[in-house]
């Protein structure tokens, strides 16, 4: 497990996805199903409002880290292979008003 966070989760309606509604307040988390060799939080669209705000820029940060290092492996297929994780950039989220 990459993350884990409290979250309110909210989901919207096909086909046009023009209102956000409550569905339910879990712990997500943010993982790696190796049967599909990808990584998920969960397939639908969806937003998460965060318990913590150090939770929400912890998640962030483990998601941005791994695309991140997955864009370069892409880029420069050698470049991972000495990567240091904790050396990765960060770029936080933006505040909501």
């Amino acid at each position: 497990c990459r993350s884990t966070a409290v979250v309110e989760v909210y989901g919207t309606t096909p086909p046009h996805h023009t209102n956000w509604d409550y569905k339910y307040c879990g712990v997500a988390t943010f993982v790696k199903d190796f049967s599909r060799r990808s990584f998920f939080i969960q397939n639908e669209i969806i937003g998460l409002n965060f318990a913590s705000e150090d939770e929400a820029d912890h998640f962030g940060s483990a998601i941005v880290k791994f695309t991140e290092r997955k864009r370069l492996k892409k880029a420069l297929p050698d470049a991972n292979q000495n990567e240091d994780e904790n050396n990765t950039k960060y770029f936080p989220r933006k505040k909501s008003v």
